[in-house]
């Protein structure tokens, strides 16, 4: 047991004051051993047992004497006095030890010694009071600090323990009410994810499926079925990507991971658990579960709506199509309807002026062409805003043209159209002394110049209408050219100028509504001077006629040495440009006059001549027949112009033919589908016999006497084995005749190499396969494969159409075809002497 700090004085000052109280009790035994009748032994036995008492006391009391500091006040003095005690104690001990049959002197004795000691014990026993009591003093006032300072710890202590129980209680509440909230989040997301319309499907980095919402069971058709655990692949994927993921899952995971990082989605094809194909759209997310251990995240689309609701769409845009406005049907029918007959007209006439003709005749014919092409130049112009409607670019090449002659020309048509009227019609040319050719868009200019005399000449009854070019001088800028057209007719008022370039809008008034057109002049005018770099400018007031002006690059040019026509007689006739009668020409358009035309006009030129109605014809004729010119009209049903011409630059005789694309609308065709076809050079309908001489001329400048060198007609093998080709057969023996044996057999294995990595794309369900697969096609198609051919065809077929059991079919044929072909050389020139067996693909 512990005992306090007053518990241990209090026991420390009885034992002091005992010590006297010990003393008196030895003191009073010796009396009564001294007043004894008999003395004996026994009578020291109680005396014996008293002084025992009082010497353990003494020795008690001197154990204590290290409590005691001898520099405290009396401390030294009670040390001092113990020790006397002690020797006293001492002293008596030695006498009655020495006692045995006491006797009276004896007892006398010693209690006149003990007797001395009795001032000394009184000294010790106070001033240990003394000590013990102000040790009790200092004891009292340390156990009052301490108990203050414990409790004013116990207090912080006490008031530490409510706060943090506060504190604790507080954060219990807030982690219940986050735990609260975590759990409606989680529920929240989790119905969310159930309430989702995509499929959400929890994988494993192996693609082992964790956990799925319910429309991922609806895709997949396994509402009755548990998946968590089962393997994607046997699950979702069809059996191409079944292969490739059953090989490495975690490799099959991670590309495709990384192919959806790029791509966001992927449409593709899956399976459900019961093995029905499906269109779905896929997209990949990684992430991390409460473990630490990689997850994927996969969200699957059923595409059945979207592609249903797609096709809806793309039914809807061809229905609108179809149905376009009153408009645009009507420039379309121009275009087809229109210029088809103008340039069988124009073309006609052109072949009129080499017959002996009487000057009459010859005046009826110019008038007969000046009205076709004054026809055509309407017909043109309407063209002009369908194709800026469009949004067509501008892909016309700058040329060499005179605007002055151009000018005279405008001019000299305004005054035949001015002769029943008091106008007269002039124009004035103001140069700087340099040449009046320029660099620019002559058919821009031509209908900028005409739209404005013809307006002008249109809505003025009396006065002029002139032109007036103005060339600027050269500059660091460059030269400029100014046209001015001025009439002295009603005029426009200011208000309604800005309406008076807007299409299909007359602001004619009073007496002009006599002449209101279709309101297209102005308009025209403005777009073609916004293609010359320039801009329209318009000042008129009422009654006081109009001036149009705009300012346009004029970059000098020496003019151009034109070939002309000249009339001749029939039997002096003579062709432009002349070639041998048996360089062949061919003739592709699916307009029956049309062909005629081109045909007469080639030959004039000198050419035999062949006709094809359409693409697939004229790909035939130039597989059999090696042309040396091709005319291609562009607008054909089945394969158009340019489809044709890539199809004959892709391996028949003719595929070194000059090819000169023909169209009725040249501003609307494709300028990148042009440049990949194959052809040399676009021209426009009409097309008369002096542009078409000119262009053969340039195209066809290498030859001199018109031949051309003639090719062997190599019959293709009729070998029993259907998977052997011959280098010596077909598109390979062009190839082969100009090539070593080991750089032809370095090409053919590149072109299988193709076809391999196509079929090998197709079976790892790459992104691009396709594309591999059309080239791979083409490639077997120009080597003489044609069941391999077939099959890639299918591949592609089946792939667009989403037909799984026919792309996989069409593959393993593709496959079985590639896997069995083989090459025989054995027709080549081999100054080596090497083997000529078949070589194993």
């Amino acid at each position: 047991m512990v005992q306090t700090g007053q518990e241990s004085l209090d026991n420390r000052t009885w034992v002091f004051a005992q010590l006297e109280v010990d003393y008196f009790r030895f003191e009073t035994a010796l009396h009564d051993a001294i007043n004894a009748d008999r003395l004996s032994p026994a009578v020291m036995r109680p005396l014996r047992h008293a002084f025992d008492i009082y010497y353990s006391r003494v020795d008690t009391v001197n154990a204590s004497n290290s409590l005691f500091d001898a520099a405290d006040p009396g401390g030294l003095a009670l040390q001092t006095g113990i020790a006397r005690t002690v020797g006293h104690r001492d002293a008596l001990a030695g006498l009655i030890d020495q006692i045995e049959i006491p006797t009276r002197e004896e007892l006398v004795d010693i209690l006149a010694l003990s007797k001395e000691v009795l001032p000394t014990l009184r000294d010790v026993t106070t001033g240990a009071l003394m000590q013990l009591t102000r040790r009790y003093s200092e004891t009292r006032q340390t156990e009052e600090m301490a108990v203050k300072q414990f409790i004013a710890l116990s207090s912080v202590q006490a008031l530490v323990l409510f706060a943090i129980a506060i504190l604790a209680i507080r954060l219990a509440i807030k982690l219940r009410i986050r735990a609260t909230a975590m759990k409606r989040v989680g529920d929240s997301f989790k119905n969310i994810v159930e309430a989702s319309l995509d499929g959400v499907v929890l994988l494993s980095s192996k693609g082992k499926i964790l956990s799925y919402n319910s429309a991922a069971a609806t895709i997949f058709d396994c509402h009755d079925t548990d998946l968590v655990g089962q393997s994607l692949a046997d699950i979702a994927l069809p059996r191409l990507r079944h292969t490739a993921f059953k090989s490495d899952p975690a490799a099959f995971m991670k590309s495709a991971l990384g192919i959806l990082a790029n791509r966001s989605r992927l449409r593709t094809q899956l399976k459900t658990s019961r093995g029905r194909m499906f269109n779905a759209e896929v997209a990949l997310a990684r992430h991390e579960d409460t473990f630490g251990r990689s997850i994927i995240i996969a969200f699957v689309r059923d595409l059945k709506d979207i592609i249903a609701h797609e096709n809806d769409l793309k039914r809807a845009r061809d229905k609108a199509l179809q149905s376009m406005s009153a408009k645009g049907r009507f420039l379309n029918m121009m275009s087809h309807e229109m210029k088809t007959p103008l340039h069988g007209v124009i073309a006609s006439l052109d072949l009129l002026q080499g017959d002996a003709l009487s000057p009459d005749d010859h005046e009826n014919l110019q008038i007969a062409r000046d009205s076709a092409a004054a026809a055509l130049a309407q017909v043109e112009d309407v063209l002009a805003i369908s194709s800026n409607e469009a949004g067509t670019p501008e892909t016309t090449p700058l040329k060499p043209f005179d605007p002055v002659e151009v000018t005279k020309l405008i001019v000299g048509q305004a005054r035949l159209k001015a002769r029943h009227k008091d106008v007269t019609v002039g124009y004035t040319i103001t140069e700087d002394g340099g040449d009046s050719c320029i660099l620019g868009r002559e058919e821009a200019f031509r209908r900028a110049v005409a739209n404005l005399v013809d307006n002008a000449v249109k809505f003025t009854e009396i006065g002029s209408v002139k032109v007036h070019l103005v060339y600027g001088p050269e500059d660091a800028s460059g030269r400029r050219l100014t046209v001015k057209v001025s009439d002295t007719g009603p005029g426009i008022p200011p208000d309604v100028q800005d309406r008076a370039f807007e299409d299909f809008q007359t602001v004619s008034h009073g007496e002009a509504l006599r002449y209101a057109g279709s309101g297209l002049g102005l308009g025209i005018a403005r777009r073609a001077v916004v293609r010359m770099g320039g801009i329209l400018h318009l000042d008129s007031r009422k009654n006081e006629g109009s001036h149009f002006s705009f300012d346009i690059p004029a970059p000098s040019v020496p003019k151009p040495q034109l070939t002309r026509i000249e009339p001749q007689a029939k039997e002096h006739a003579a062709p432009l440009y002349r070639t041998q009668t048996f360089a062949r020409a061919l003739v592709v358009d699916d307009n029956a006059a049309n062909r005629i035309l081109m045909q007469k006009m080639l030959e004039r030129l000198g050419y035999s001549v062949q006709c094809a109605e359409n693409g697939e014809h004229a790909v035939d004729l130039s597989d059999t027949w090696r042309f040396a010119l091709i005319l291609m009209d562009i607008q054909m049903p089945g394969l158009d112009g340019f489809e044709t011409a890539m199809a004959i630059r892709a391996g028949s005789f003719s595929r070194d033919a000059v090819i000169l694309g023909i169209t009725a609308n040249l501003a609307s065709q494709d300028a990148e589908r042009f440049k990949v076809s194959g052809m040399q050079e676009m021209l426009a309908k009409p097309l008369t016999i002096g542009q078409l001489s000119e262009k053969v001329s340039h195209h066809i400048d290498g030859l001199k006497d018109g031949s051309l060198p003639s090719l062997p007609v190599v019959e293709a093998i009729e070998a029993e084995d259907q998977f052997v080709i011959s280098a010596t057969s077909g598109n390979l023996s062009f190839i082969s005749e100009s090539m070593e044996r080991d750089e032809f057999e370095g090409w053919l294995h590149a072109c299988f190499d193709e076809i391999r990595r196509a079929l090998d794309a197709a079976a790892r369900d790459e992104p691009d396969f396709i594309q591999a697969i059309h080239k791979a096609a083409g490639t077997a198609a120009f080597i003489g494969l044609p069941g391999l051919q077939a099959a890639l065809n299918q591949m592609e077929v089946a792939s667009a159409q989403t037909d799984t059991g026919l792309f996989t079919s069409a593959f393993f044929d593709a496959s079985e075809i590639f896997r069995k072909i083989r090459v025989d050389l054995s027709g080549m020139n081999d100054a080596d002497n090497r083997s000529n067996s078949p070589l194993n693909v």
